[in-house]
């Protein structure tokens, strides 16, 4: 954050290297289902998507970094949704 513009390359390289990380992690999840017979799909489509844009991150950290900062916005407001639905109703407000 220092450098301003010159941090991006390195940010985006360690935001790449999370990523991959991640990605990992839902091939592995993956890969238990598809051995335990269930529905593995959406782990899958989870790691193509997380693996495809980190290595694209990796490889052009500069020139996909705002694209990245996008699809991060839209996945917190995602995951907010989704925790608003498993609140508990002590939780809500509404008493």
């Amino acid at each position: 954050m220092i450098h301003g513009a010159e941090s991006i390359g390195p940010l985006g390289t360690a935001w790449a290297m999370i990523g991959i990380r991640k990605a990992s992690k839902s091939l592995s999840r993956a890969v238990q289902a598809a051995q335990a017979q269930t529905a593995f799909a959406a782990s899958f489509v989870e790691f193509l998507i997380r693996f495809i844009f980190s290595v694209m991150l990796l490889l052009y950290p500069a020139e996909k970094f705002q694209g990245h900062i996008i699809l991060l916005g839209l996945e917190l407001i995602a995951v907010s949704i989704r925790l608003t639905k498993h609140l508990s109703p002590a939780l809500d407000g509404e008493e």
